[in-house]
């Protein structure tokens, strides 16, 4: 089956599907991610399927250091193709970003110990646990 990845200016579909993977995280909300997409500091892109179907989004950022750029992937998800993994669709498409832009590495986070396997999966490989205390 074929997709379509492009880049797109925010819309109602995207926030529709990226809102699922927003609404539980206490640091970034789907507003923030639409006034970053619309501001430029950040890119939406969308994934149809052959029949033109919206049927995945994701949101990219590069942070720039000192000794290396990284391609940041800011939030994704979607319905996953039949037979076909989203983050084995959505990976290679974002390697070609990064290395197209320069960038020596590629970054993504979640709160999802399932979403970390597809990732494993997909190339990535485990580089921090991070330890949080609430201090309120």
């Amino acid at each position: 089956m074929s997709y379509l990845i492009k880049r797109s200016e925010w819309n109602t579909s995207a926030a529709m599907i990226l809102l699922d993977a927003t609404h539980n995280d206490p640091f970034v909300s789907l507003d923030d991610i639409a006034v970053d997409v619309q501001e430029g500091k950040c890119a939406l892109f969308d994934v149809h399927d052959a029949e033109a179907q919206h049927i995945a989004s994701f949101v990219i950022r590069i942070d720039t250091h000192p000794k290396c750029d990284e391609l940041v992937i800011v939030v994704a998800a979607g319905k996953s193709p039949k037979g076909q993994s989203l983050y084995e669709l959505i990976t290679p498409y974002v390697t070609a970003l990064a290395k197209k832009s320069g960038c020596k590495y590629l970054r993504g986070h979640t709160f999802r110990k399932g979403v970390t396997r597809l990732m494993e999966n997909a190339g990535y490989k485990l580089d921090e646990y991070i330890c949080r205390l609430e201090v309120v």
